[in-house]
């Protein structure tokens, strides 16, 4: 992702948390690739905002993602006042994520 955001952080700290395997994070267009036994799974964004799953031998998936401003995404977070156990554990991770400075 961008190198200035801050939600891109959080992803690769909540991925290196929870799955507890090495995770870079990379400079460039927003995508997350695993390296799994079975091939690689990459989720990544094209120009039209529409999400695309890759997997070894399989159809590619595709879904419209619609982006929320920020005045959508703070009501939706102030519905929950109480502790944010997921945003903890990616606070955690971000420590052990490796940030590359180069597109890739």
């Amino acid at each position: 992702g961008p190198a200035s955001s801050a939600a891109t952080d959080l992803l690769a700290g909540w991925l290196h948390a929870q799955l507890g395997v090495p995770v870079s994070r990379r400079v460039g267009g927003f995508g997350v690739r695993l390296i799994r036994p079975g091939g690689p799974l990459a989720l990544e964004f094209d120009q039209n905002s529409t999400a695309v799953l890759t997997r070894t031998g399989q159809p590619d998936g595709r879904v419209a993602v619609r982006r929320r401003d920020v005045a959508a995404c703070l009501a939706e977070e102030l519905r929950r006042l109480d502790d944010d156990v997921i945003y903890e554990k990616a606070l955690a991770g971000v420590a052990g994520v490796d940030r590359t400075e180069v597109s890739g």
